[in-house]
């Protein structure tokens, strides 16, 4: 982005124009990290997973993968993104 169009973009030190009080809210982005994303915790396991089966061709591969997505629970795939803090706890 150029200066000039930052220009444009910041009042009073703050981003954007002033919003009525209640109607936004700016989040921040964590740096790049896999602990901070959830498919990643999710390819690891997948991927011990594919090592003790040890599949020796693609079509076994493949096979492999399609096995094991019943074992990955909508209970554990939700932890992953409330371990990422993409989820607030309640």
């Amino acid at each position: 982005m150029s200066r000039s169009s930052l220009a444009c973009l910041v009042f009073s030190g703050k981003i954007g124009p002033p919003k009525p009080e209640g109607r936004h809210e700016l989040r921040y982005l964590p740096p790049y990290s896999p602990d901070l994303n959830p498919i990643e915790q999710l390819f690891a396991k997948l991927k011990a997973l594919l090592r003790n089966i040890a599949a020796r061709s693609v079509e076994a591969l493949w096979t492999a993968i399609g096995q094991l997505t019943s074992t990955f629970e909508p209970r554990e795939c939700a932890n992953y993104l409330r371990h990422s803090g993409y989820v607030r706890s309640s």
